[in-house]
């Protein structure tokens, strides 16, 4: 069961965004997210496909959690926020956004939670400090036929939300970045249809993740 990924979404009668046409667009989703500055997460949970016949959850992988779909944090003013990929088209991103996953992005049906409030206790930041983001803009084409024609011309992507670093006191960080675990090693592997979340930003970069001042490429 895939997420319900329509290109945007409606939350409070606005449309937010994983990914911005110009300049305006990604102002007005870094000042969503900023919202988040000064508040402390209360509870956290992330959610998995739901496998029939499995108990266990298969978020913990090595140095990082790779989760399915996305996550729910619960703030010290009562709102909820959610994190999910999304795709369109060429466009690949994460949804960041006020509201919860259940009933909008996801059926009620469709995961299953875990509550890992303890575990962002432990390694999360615990009020929100300051944040910082990654953006990615991709293309590819032109495309060719058989005979090595061109037949359509390259296409761009528009500059997508890759990774969200929340950053908290003494140090503590969650990257929250698109990537999965790889099977069997549990590595990190970019992926676009996954979540995946570290507490360190020394172990983002050495397995991979494409972190804020990271170059954006322009190849598909």
């Amino acid at each position: 069961m895939e997420p319900q990924n329509t290109p945007d979404k409606t939350v409070g009668g606005a449309r937010v965004k994983a990914w911005a046409r110009n300049e305006s667009e990604r102002i007005e989703i870094e000042a969503r997210i900023g919202q988040l500055v000064g508040r402390s997460i209360r509870r956290v949970r992330y959610f998995e496909i739901s496998y029939e016949g499995s108990l266990e959850p298969t978020w913990s992988a090595r140095d990082f959690d790779s989760i399915d779909y996305g996550m729910e944090l619960d703030f010290d003013d009562g709102a909820t926020w959610s994190v999910i990929w999304k795709l369109s088209g060429i466009n690949e991103a994460l949804l960041f956004y006020k509201g919860s996953l259940v009933g909008t992005e996801l059926r009620d049906d469709a995961a299953r939670s875990w509550d890992v409030t303890d575990r962002w206790a432990t390694d999360g930041p615990s009020t929100i400090s300051g944040f910082e983001l990654a953006w990615m803009r991709s293309s590819m084409g032109p495309g060719r036929n058989r005979q090595g024609e061109i037949v359509s011309g390259p296409v761009a992507s528009d500059l997508c939300l890759q990774t969200v670093v929340l950053r908290g006191d003494a140090g503590r960080v969650a990257v929250v970045t698109l990537g999965q675990a790889d099977y069997p090693s549990l590595k990190f592997m970019p992926a676009v249809d996954n979540v995946a979340v570290f507490f360190s930003l020394e172990k983002a970069r050495e397995a991979g993740a494409f972190l804020p001042g990271d170059e954006i490429p322009t190849g598909g």
